[in-house]
């Protein structure tokens, strides 16, 4: 077993592969210091739905989330609010959500 901050450092490593919706996962569930506060705060919200909106963008794949300003019109260049799942052709994925 890993903690999702361990394990999103290994998959920056190249040593693990993980699927985008278990990144995104990992990546919302590393921001929480112990099992306790992340229950908590999960307990407090509806489950997410991703329906991702895939997007070959200037540096690689986007995966746009509903409520990203380009997720309508499939734009990665469109201004406003971030919910994204970065994946470049180099380097690590990265998830924004300017939530």
């Amino acid at each position: 077993w890993l903690s999702p901050k361990a394990a999103l450092k290994v998959h920056a490593r190249d040593e693990l592969e993980l699927p985008p919706p278990t990144f995104v996962t990992l990546c919302k569930l590393a921001r929480f210091n112990c099992i306790r506060e992340a229950m908590e705060s999960l307990e407090r919200r509806e489950p997410e739905r991703f329906t991702p909106r895939p997007v070959v963008g200037p540096s690689g794949i986007v995966s746009l989330y509903e409520g990203d300003a380009g997720y309508e019109a499939a734009d990665v260049s469109a201004l406003g609010r971030r919910r994204r799942l970065l994946m470049p052709n180099a380097g690590s994925w990265r998830f924004e959500d300017s939530e």
